[in-house]
């Protein structure tokens, strides 16, 4: 069995991660499929193909393949990178809209690198990417699975009427949500159409709990934690919204002067954060650390995660946070319904609410017990995103579709 994943780059973004997890796990499908019983080859050549040069960002095991695009091409310029104007839009999207002569290319690149390895099965992530790869191998008899990372109601019309051209053409279609599978009933996607969520690293499992699950009961907490420290780990991206985060924050900042918020992550939007976390003078009391590999670590000191997105798929942190056992305040996005459940392991604000955001937050922080019952349940929930039984949710569709 030959494997291929397609992705932009393996940079530090979420479907990177997810895409290095399962990599590493069907390179060594030995391990599971014994455990799972699963009629899965012994043997699986697994190789991740980056459209876009970049540094590894996450663990890649010896036996994953990695090839970059240009190379197939180009092997003199293996240590080079392809340029933003080649292949990447201004918002890091696959274009293949504009530039079409240079997106051709590429897709020449893509056919002719299938053609010679002929994968039983190939694995585009996100849309731009699963658009791409649908137009580059069309007439190739390879199985595509298309990985959706998004809610498609909040992508403007152009996104969207992509998805209507190339998914129908798609072998099977991946989502991480049940709302968002509901939207995907056109182009006959319905039957063809799977939720399969986020896995979880395994060292989160080992000792990724946070600080309040090592405490045996309630009534041994400390009143004043040794951190107090509010966990957000996004891009900075206006999708992400870290400037309602900010605000909510500052809100009730005065009333608790131990507790910090950690905001990890890099993007466009750090100098406008930077000025508005100046302007309210909380420069000792928000940081802004940049991206950071050992976040489970930094979880672990934390008590509360929060999510400030307009939108989502289903956030990668969000599921590490709730399997790390932290508490958490998020908006209403997709991915919440599976992640948390209202007054048990967290609160679902209204988006961009920051009264709302604010009040949530303050009913944590000022009560010790609850954050310790809250980092119980969300441990609860925590053995839905194993990888190995997510692995098992991947395999299921491969062997279903390679039948055929």
């Amino acid at each position: 069995m030959k494997i291929f994943f397609i992705l932009s780059s393996l940079g530090s973004g979420g479907s990177e991660r997810v895409v290095s997890l399962l990599a590493n796990k069907f390179a060594n499908t030995s391990d599971f499929g014994r455990s799972h019983e699963m009629a899965f080859p012994a043997q699986c050549e697994v190789e991740i193909v980056c459209l876009l040069f970049n540094d590894y960002y996450y663990k890649v095991d010896k036996n994953v393949k990695v090839t970059f695009l240009q190379n197939v091409s180009s092997p003199e310029r293996e240590n080079e990178a392809i340029t933003d104007n080649e292949l990447q839009s201004s918002k890091g999207q696959i274009n293949i809209v504009s530039d079409t002569m240079c997106t051709f290319k590429k897709m020449g690149w893509l056919r002719k690198h299938v053609k010679k390895e002929k994968p039983n099965v190939v694995i585009a992530f996100t849309e731009g990417v699963y658009c791409f790869t649908i137009a580059a191998l069309a007439g190739i008899n390879t199985k595509i699975i298309s990985s959706e990372r998004n809610d498609p109601k909040f992508m403007n019309w152009k996104r969207n009427a992509l998805k209507r051209i190339f998914l129908p053409y798609t072998e099977w279609l991946v989502v991480q949500t049940e709302s968002i599978r509901k939207q995907f009933v056109w182009g006959g996607l319905k039957r063809k159409t799977s939720v399969i969520v986020n896995p979880v690293r395994d060292e989160v499992f080992n000792n990724g709990m946070a600080t309040f699950v090592h405490t045996k009961s309630p009534s041994n907490l400390p009143q004043q934690l040794p951190t107090n420290n509010i966990i957000s780990v996004a891009r900075l991206f206006p999708q992400k919204n870290q400037t309602m985060l900010i605000k909510a924050f500052s809100k009730i900042s005065t009333k608790y002067p131990n507790w910090n918020l950690v905001i990890y992550g890099e993007g466009p939007e750090r100098k406008s954060l930077e000025t508005l976390i100046n302007r309210l003078q909380l420069n000792e009391k928000i940081m802004l650390p940049g991206t950071s590999k050992g976040i489970i670590q930094e979880m672990r000191k934390s008590q509360i995660f929060v999510l400030s997105s307009n939108y989502e798929g289903m956030s990668n942190s969000m599921i590490e946070a709730v399997c790390s056992g932290l508490p958490v305040v998020t908006t209403k996005v997709s991915g919440t319904e599976e992640l948390v459940k209202e007054g048990e392991n967290g609160y679902v604000v209204p988006v961009g609410d920051v009264d709302a955001f604010a009040s949530a937050l303050d009913k944590l922080m000022s009560n010790n017990e609850r954050l310790h019952q809250f980092s119980l349940k969300s441990l609860e929930l925590a053995e839905n995103f194993r990888t190995d039984n997510i692995v098992k949710e991947w395999v299921n569709i491969i062997l279903k579709i390679t039948r055929k």
